[in-house]
């Protein structure tokens, strides 16, 4: 008698580990349903507000146009914030840094010109800095990565690219960091302000994560650290500066937040449950230490034009 309630004890105790184990059991979700005509990529955010480039289609689904909206946070009603790039030239992507700047990249792919835009608290155009000279002529449909660090240094990387390009805020060409063996994943400012790589090396006996800082004086990476701080079965897609931890990462299993020196992240999302939808993932970013949004998308072909139905999904952890 005593044997079966142990095992019972046993098994209940087991249960109850799984289920935490394999649940988000401090994690909900509101997701907030809206539609609009146009394609949602690049989400940032700052303390009030987040950003988003939207692109808009014809009804041929060729790109029209692309704006950046802007929206209050825990809401899905954006609004276009009245910026709007040269005939030609797209908004590609956005950055805002650990000082609360607004920057955007821009580029034409018809006249082979690539700017990147400052814009001030009231969303005006501070300064356009001309970058077309450090951009490959075969590679002209926007960047894969770009960042900008708390001495406005900006950091892009090109599709297909095996290297980070660092510009002064001058637009000067500093250095090209190749990766080397090393396979990239995303990169980023830390809480320190400075810019990370985020890195798996899968050539090692066993593959591991990498993540190194950017070393402007040396032309160079300084790791950081090397081994399982992270999951290395994961593809991850933003490394962002926290309000007490140095990172917040987001990967395609799960959120973390790390701190430079310690030997294991901390998981705060194990699942994305928009997954469970028939929607495709489009673009994310990290509110705070404690909440992270997806904007997620279903596109579809209308009678007319173009409809995309759109979630503004909030994890809370």
């Amino acid at each position: 008698m005593k044997k079966q309630i142990v095992i019972s004890v046993l098994i209940v105790f087991n249960l109850f580990f799984l289920f935490f184990q394999f649940s988000d059991k401090s994690c909900s979700i509101k997701i907030l349903n809206m539609e609009g005509e146009f394609y949602p990529f690049s989400l940032v955010a700052d303390d009030e507000d987040l950003y988003f480039v939207g692109i808009e289609y014809d009804r041929n689904g060729q790109v029209q146009r692309s704006q950046i909206y802007q929206a209050k946070k825990g809401e899905c009603t954006p609004w276009n914030i009245g910026v709007k790039p040269p005939n030609h030239m797209l908004f590609y992507s956005i950055y805002v840094n650990c000082d609360q700047r607004l920057y955007a990249f821009l580029c034409d792919d018809q006249n082979r010109k690539c700017e990147i835009w400052e814009l001030s608290q009231n969303k005006e155009i501070i300064k356009k800095t001309d970058i077309t000279h450090v951009i490959s002529q075969s590679d002209m449909y926007g960047v894969s990565a770009f960042a900008v660090d708390n001495e406005g240094r900006y950091y892009l990387r090109e599709y297909l690219g095996d290297e980070t390009i660092v510009l002064g805020d001058n637009g000067i060409e500093l250095c090209r960091i190749e990766d080397g063996d090393r396979e990239f994943h995303c990169l980023g400012c830390a809480k320190n302000g400075m810019v990370y790589i985020l890195f798996s090396v899968p050539q090692m006996r066993s593959a591991q994560i990498e993540i190194d800082r950017i070393n402007i004086v040396q032309k160079d990476l300084e790791m950081e650290n090397l081994g399982d701080f992270l999951p290395v079965d994961d593809m991850y897609s933003v490394l962002e500066a926290g309000e007490k931890c140095d990172f917040l990462i987001r990967g395609m299993k799960g959120a973390y937040q790390y701190n430079l020196g310690e030997d294991k992240s901390r998981k705060v999302i194990n699942s994305f449950q928009i997954d469970r939808f028939e929607y495709n993932s489009s673009t994310s970013c990290f509110l705070n230490d404690n909440e992270l949004l997806m904007i997620a998308k279903k596109q579809h072909m209308g009678d007319a034009s173009w409809q995309d139905d759109i979630k503004f999904c909030y994890y809370a952890y």
